[in-house]
């Protein structure tokens, strides 16, 4: 009986497949199904015209949460202390 070698398989090659390689190293994508509260962000966010989509309107409200939570650390860094307790919103 005589081995035979698999064949060995050759990524796949084109513009289609560069890009998809290309988002898949440098792009992260998030499954994401939004509470009520944060859906009526997010509606609102499209409603005042933040941005034209979905991803640009939740890129807008992370960032701002972040500058907000940044803004409410204390000089020398957040000290241990937690400026929101995870699963308790707003405190």
């Amino acid at each position: 009986m005589t081995a035979t070698a698999e064949p060995i398989s050759q990524p796949a090659t084109g513009p289609r497949a560069r890009t998809q390689r290309y988002r898949a190293k440098n792009r992260r994508r998030l499954d994401y199904y939004p509470s009520a509260a944060a859906q009526a962000a997010i509606d609102a966010g499209l409603a005042a015209n933040l941005s034209n989509c979905v991803a640009g309107v939740l890129d807008n409200l992370i960032l701002a949460g972040h500058r907000a939570l940044k803004a409410a650390e204390p000089a020398s860094g957040n000290s241990g202390k937690s400026v929101v307790s995870p699963g308790k919103p707003g405190g």
